[in-house]
C-alpha cells in the first residue's frame, strides 16, 4: 500500500500534510504511539527542510506499508540536510526560551528531537537532492520473539542431547557446536565495543552542546539526572548487600579462555592516574575502556569550542557513531543464534536447582526498579511539593508504551504528552525529555550494576573501593552512551565486566535474559525523565499546579 503527496515548502502545507499522513497511518491501523512519533519526526524534518529548499521547488512525500514495515520517504531539491546543533548565538537556553520560543531555540530543540530518532532516519544527499526515509513501524517484538525462540530451542536441544547421547558425545557437541555459536557473537561484539563506546559517548556530549549555554534550568535538568543515577547506584549496592544474588552458586561456569583481569589490590590514586592514557592510541590498542571514555568526554566537550569547525567535527562524530551503531545492529541480529548456543550449553550442564540462582538475580534486579519508582515519587513529594499519585495517573500511558516497546525513544511523544497533561511548561519538557533520552538511563545503570555484581560473585571476583568507584563511573558514563532502543544494553556489558575484572565469558550466562529485563529498563528511564521534568518545572515556577492536581 502506498500514498504520495506533492506539497510546497510552506508551514501551512507541511502542517496539513502531516495531519493527512497521520490519518492515513491510523487508517492502516498503525499503533497510535508509532504514528505520533513518525508524524512528529516528519514535521520536524519538513520544517528543517523549508530553510534548505528553494521556494520554487516542492516536497515529494511517499508513505508506504508492507508486511514487515511502514516508511515515509521525502525527496526535496536544495541544500544538504544535516542533523547538527543550531547556534543559539551564545545565549543561554533560559534567555532564548520563553513561552514563545525564539527561532534559534526552536531549531536547536528540533535538531535535538531528530537526533533522538536518528536510528529511524536515513538521509542521503545526491545531485542536489535530499532523500530522507523515516521508519514508522516494524515488528518491534521480532527480536524478542526470535531470542525467546533461541532460548527455548537451545534448552530443548540441550535436554534431548543430554538424555540421548553419551557423555563423550555431550562433551564434543558442547565444545564444537554450542560454545562456538556464542563465542563468534562475543568476538564480533568485542571488536565493536571500543569504537562504539568512544563515538556514542562523544556524540552524546556534543549533543548537549556548550555547557555554559544551558542556563539555570538546563543545569538543574542535568544535575537532577546525575542525582537519580547516583541514587540508582546506592539502591543497587544497598539491595545487593541484603540479597547477594549469586552467593549460593548452583550453575556451571563456562571455561575461561584467559584469566580474568585482577581488579583488586589497585589503589584509588593509581586508578585515578591510570584513567589518563599516556598514548592517544594506546587506550584503543589495550582496550582500556575507562581511558577511552575519558578521551570521548574530552573530545565531545571540546568539539563545540573550535569555532567554525565545530559543526564539521560534530557531524563527523555523529556520522561515525551512526556507522558503528549500524554495524553493531547487524551483529545484534545474530543474537538468537548466540542465545541458542549459550542456553543449549547451559541445558547440557545445569541442574534444576540452578534455576534458583538466576531467579534470585532477576528478582534482585526487579526489586531495584521497584525501589527506584518509590524514590521518584518521594522526590516529587519533597521537591515539587505536590501529590505524587497525580503523577502516577498522568504518567501511566507513557510507562505502558515504554514497557511494551522496550524503547525510551519510541515513548518520547507519550512522555511529552504526559508532561503537558501534568501542567509542565513546554519551556522545560521540550529540553528535559530529549536530553533525558540520551543522558538519563537509570534503568540501564541498575541493570549494569546488578548483573555485574551477580557475575562477579559467580566467578569469585572481589571488589575493593577503587574497583567499586571505577564500576560506578563506568556504568554512569556508559548509560549515556547506550541508545534507547531494544538490544542496545548488550553491547556495553563487556566494558562493565572489564571494569570489574569479571571474565568476558560471563556474557554467555546473562545473554538469554536481557530481553526479559529490557521492558523495565525502558520504563524506568522514561519515568525518571518525567519526574525530573516535573521537579525542575516546580522549582522554576513552570508547573501549573491546578492542571496537575486535576489529573
Amino acid at each position: 500500500m502506498k500514498k504520495s503527496f506533492t506539497i510546497r515548502p510552506t508551514l501551512d502545507d507541511v502542517s496539513a500534510t502531516v495531519q493527512s499522513i497521520q490519518e492515513q497511518l491510523a487508517a492502516w491501523e498503525i499503533k497510535s504511539g508509532e504514528a505520533m512519533t513518525a508524524a512528529m519526526t516528519l514535521e520536524d524534518t519538513l520544517v528543517k527542510l523549508i530553510d534548505l529548499t528553494p521556494k520554487s521547488e516542492h516536497f515529494y512525500i511517499t508513505v508506504s506499508k508492507s508486511l514487515k514495515k511502514t516508511t515515509i520517504r521525502v525527496s526535496a531539491r536544495g541544500r544538504e540536510f544535516v542533523l547538527k546543533a543550531t547556534d543559539v548565538m551564545g545565549d543561554s537556553i533560559d534567555d532564548v526560551m520563553d513561552e514563545e520560543f525564539a527561532p534559534e531555540a526552536e531549531a536547536t530543540l528540533r535538531d535535538m528531537m531528530l537526533r533522538t530518532q536518528a536510528s529511524r532516519i536515513n538521509v542521503r544527499y545526491t545531485k542536489g537532492i535530499n532523500r530522507i526515509q523515516i521508519l514508522v513501524s516494524r515488528d518491534e517484538k521480532e527480536m524478542l520473539y526470535n531470542t525467546m525462540a533461541g532460548v527455548l530451542s537451545g534448552i530443548l536441544a540441550g535436554l534431548i542431547i543430554r538424555r540421548t547421547c553419551s557423555a563423550e558425545m555431550v562433551t564434543i557437541l558442547a565444545n564444537d557446536l554450542f560454545t562456538p555459536l556464542y563465542q563468534l557473537f562475543l568476538r564480533a561484539i568485542q571488536t565493536m565495543v571500543a569504537p562504539l563506546v568512544f563515538f556514542s559517548l562523544a556524540a552524546s556530549i556534543t549533543e548537549i552542546g556548550d555547557m555554559r549555554s544551558l542556563g539555570r534550568s538546563g543545569a538543574k535538568v542535568l544535575g537532577s539526572y546525575a542525582l537519580t543515577a547516583l541514587i540508582a547506584c546506592v539502591v543497587v549496592f544497598g539491595l545487593d548487600s541484603l540479597i547477594q544474588a549469586g552467593a549460593n552458586r548452583s550453575i556451571p561456569l563456562p571455561p575461561l579462555s584467559d584469566a580474568a583481569s585482577d581488579a583488586s589490590g589497585v589503589s584509588v590514586i593509581k586508578t585515578l592516574v591510570n584513567i589518563i592514557p599516556n598514548n592517544l592510541f594506546g587506550a584503543f590498542v589495550a582496550s582500556d575502556m575507562l581511558q577511552i571514555m575519558v578521551l570521548a568526554v574530552a573530545v565531545g566537550a571540546a568539539a563545540g569550542t573550535i569555532g567554525k569547525h565545530s559543526a564539521m567535527v560534530a557531524d563527523a562524530i555523529s556520522a561515525l557513531n551512526s556507522m558503528f551503531g549500524n554495524i553493531t545492529s547487524y551483529i545484534i541480529k545474530f543474537l538468537p543464534v548466540a542465545v541458542f548456543g549459550s542456553t543449549g550449553l547451559l541445558a547440557l550442564t545445569i541442574e534444576v536447582n540452578g534455576i534458583g540462582t538466576y531467579a534470585t538475580w532477576l528478582g534482585q534486579t526487579l526489586s531495584c526498579y521497584g525501589v527506584m519508582y518509590v524514590v521518584y515519587l518521594i522526590l516529587i513529594l519533597l521537591i515539587a511539593k505536590v501529590n505524587p499519585m497525580h503523577f502516577v495517573r498522568g504518567y501511566a500511558p507513557t510507562w505502558v508504551t515504554a514497557f511494551s516497546t522496550c524503547s525510551s525513544n519510541a515513548a518520547m511523544p507519550f512522555t511529552m504528552a504526559a508532561c503537558r497533561r501534568l501542567g509542565v511548561s513546554k519551556r522545560i519538557y521540550s529540553f528535559s525529555i530529549p536530553v533525558g533520552s540520551t543522558v538519563n538511563m537509570d534503568g540501564t545503570v541498575v541493570f549494569y550494576l546488578t548483573t555485574t555484581l551477580f557475575a562477579a560473585r559467580l566467578f569469585g571476583v572481589d571488589f575493593d573501593l577503587s574497583t567499586i568507584a571505577n564500576l560506578i563511573v563506568t556504568s554512569m558514563l556508559l548509560s549515556m552512551a547506550t541508545p534507547g532502543t531494544p538490544g542496545s544494553v548488550l553491547t556495553m556489558f563487556l566494558v562493565i565486566f572489564a571494569a570489574a575484572g569479571v571474565p568476558s565469558e560471563a556474557f554467555s550466562l546473562i545473554m538469554p535474559f536481557v530481553p526479559l529485563v529490557e521492558p523495565f529498563i525502558a520504563a524506568t528511564g522514561v519515568t525518571g525523565d518525567g519526574m525530573v521534568s516535573t521537579i525542575v518545572a516546580a522549582s522554576e515556577n513552570q508547573l501549573d499546579k491546578e492542571t496537575y492536581n486535576n489529573i
